[in-house]
């Protein structure tokens, strides 16, 4: 069996409130953060066996935004290449167990 995950909305025009049912591990986990930021704004209606959760937010929370395109120049990727390497390095001089995750060879 396709073992199967969803996210959908429910919204009725005229209420304040949408309803967020998921069985997505990514969206669970958002829908808990926001449960712990704002307790008496989301309203855990019901949690499955399987982990699913049926949620009440505000309905003015919700916004469909497209993600946006950016067109960089060469001058940009080169330095954002240049700051992500120093991070990068940043990172592996303090050592410690996970010194060599995200480590290229190239």
């Amino acid at each position: 069996m396709v073992d199967i995950h969803e996210t959908s909305l429910d919204h009725v025009a005229g209420e304040d409130f949408i309803s967020v049912y998921s069985s997505e591990r990514k969206w669970i986990n958002e829908l808990q953060r926001l449960k712990e930021q704002y307790p008496s704004e989301v309203d855990i209606r019901h949690i499955n066996d399987d982990g699913s959760m049926l949620v009440r937010l505000p309905a003015e929370w919700f916004r469909l935004r497209p993600k946006k395109k950016v067109n960089l120049t060469e001058e940009q990727i080169e330095a954002s290449k240049a700051r992500l390497e120093k991070g990068r390095l940043k990172r592996l001089n303090r050592g410690g167990d996970d010194a060599q995750i995200g480590t290229r060879k190239e």
